[in-house]
């Protein structure tokens, strides 16, 4: 488990829009880890957590999209039936709010990555090992 830097870029909610996002990071050598898209009637927010925060700040910024950076945890886990539920309720027992999560592992993949954006970021980080 360690704390990573999540880039939260808000852009038009439009066709094309998170490719030409997607393209300017690549083009840039920045490496996308995790990736979570919603949308609302006018806009798209793309969390994401990458492996040179610095560059994708500076390609989101010159692009022109919102950006919002928050520190997040990136919880590397067994991929096993019930594994997510203990992590939840050991931060819900410390009445540690889990205000978003999102991770995936590929068929037969032994281990998972979570990030998890949480209320209380030190009591998280003792609790999700």
């Amino acid at each position: 488990m360690k704390v990573a830097k999540q880039l939260s870029v808000m852009m038009p909610n439009k066709p094309g829009q998170l490719a030409a996002l997607c393209k300017m990071l690549a083009a840039n050598k920045v490496n996308i880890r995790a990736i979570s898209v919603v949308d609302t009637a006018e806009q798209g927010i793309a969390r994401m957590v990458v492996d040179k925060s610095a560059v994708a700040k500076k390609v989101v910024k010159a692009a022109g999209f919102g950006l919002v950076v928050t520190d997040v945890i990136l919880a590397e886990m067994p991929n096993r039936l019930g594994v997510l539920a203990k992590a939840s309720a050991k931060l819900a027992k410390a009445k540690v709010n889990i205000q978003y999560v999102y991770g995936s592992a590929g068929p037969g993949a032994q281990r998972v990555i979570c990030v998890f954006g949480v209320s209380d970021m030190a009591k998280a980080k003792k609790l999700i090992k």
